[in-house]
């Protein structure tokens, strides 16, 4: 089994509870709480949040549960920043399933569940058709390789405008909505990047998306696949 960080750490290094999300050079890890310090934004305060309650969770789970987290991440493999894999721990593996589960809205589990993997899929095109009469704007991404969501849920982040000398700026990435429909391999963001990150860019800036697939039933999530689009 492959597990990806939640997206819901990759922007953090601060406490939370009793453990801590942090990084070094080559990736992000989980480690006993430092005293924390007050969350910068509320997409902060809301990792916090799900740091603690999480930590919480693990606390209470029997020894038995914990003996099945501990035993499944030895064959599961972390993936650093890098793309090199990583060993990681059962407490890590808990946090980051359930965390993945929190984001697309489903119950966290007590043990691992066995999912059927990912089939391949990619980012084809990302377009902009600015409002016109009655009709609102659209920002529809479109993939190949996703013909339904009936196990999964399609989860997309995006960035705010960028100078489009750069190449990508995944720095700025956040997570924009989940998606549990998809149409003609369409989905339209629109409304949701507005929500998250408010209007659209000016003529000459780039967006990077970046876009991923959670399991409904084990809370694994699929591999990445990330496209920038420059609006004109």
């Amino acid at each position: 089994m492959i597990v990806k960080p939640s997206i819901a750490f990759e922007d953090m290094r601060k406490s939370a509870g009793g453990v801590t999300a942090s990084k070094n050079k080559a990736r992000l890890y989980l480690k006993n709480r430092i005293s924390p310090r007050n969350p910068r934004t509320e997409a902060q305060s809301k990792v916090r949040a799900t740091l603690t309650t999480f930590s919480k969770n693990w606390a209470v789970l029997t020894p038995e549960q914990r003996d099945v987290w501990n035993e499944t991440a030895k064959s599961a493999m972390g993936v650093r920043i890098l793309g090199n894999a990583a060993k990681i721990s059962g407490f890590n593996l808990y946090v980051r399933i359930n965390s993945n589960l929190d984001m697309i809205g489903k119950e966290a589990i007590a043990v691992p569940g066995t999912g059927a993997g990912f089939a391949p899929f990619d980012i084809v095109s990302i377009a902009y058709v600015a409002a016109a009469g009655q009709e609102s704007a659209k920002l529809n991404v479109t993939f190949s390789g996703i013909e339904n969501l009936t196990a999964q849920t399609l989860v997309i982040r995006a960035t705010p405008g960028f100078s489009q000398g750069r190449e990508s700026y995944p720095a700025l990435l956040r997570n924009v909505g989940v998606f549990t429909e998809i149409s003609a391999g369409v989905v339209d963001i629109a409304t949701k990047y507005q929500t998250v990150l408010g209007a659209f860019p000016a003529s000459g800036q780039k967006i990077q998306i970046e876009a991923f697939l959670v399991d409904n039933a084990t809370g694994e999530a699929s591999l990445k696949q990330s496209l920038t689009y420059l609006f004109e």
